[in-house]
């Protein structure tokens, strides 16, 4: 048994999300686990080989993405 983590945006707004949890290396099985997007809700599946449950995985993480603000740069005239 080993932890592992695996990142994901989601696809909707961009937000990074982090799950952790307990997998065994040497099972073949791909499970799918979907967290739901704490800022904007939208479901982000995730495909995990190995998985030892549902319960053995968890939203560790979320990071919103950096925006760019409109702000313009004056150039003075030389």
């Amino acid at each position: 048994m080993e932890l592992y983590q695996e990142s994901r945006p989601c696809p909707s707004c961009g937000t990074r999300l982090t799950l952790a949890g307990e997998r065994d290396p040497a099972a073949g099985r791909v499970t799918r686990q979907e967290v739901h997007c704490p800022v904007c809700g939208t479901g982000v599946a995730f495909a995990v080989r190995g998985v030892l449950g549902p319960g053995k995985v968890s939203l560790i993480c979320y990071e919103r993405p950096l925006r760019a603000e409109g702000r313009s740069v004056r150039r003075g005239r030389s």
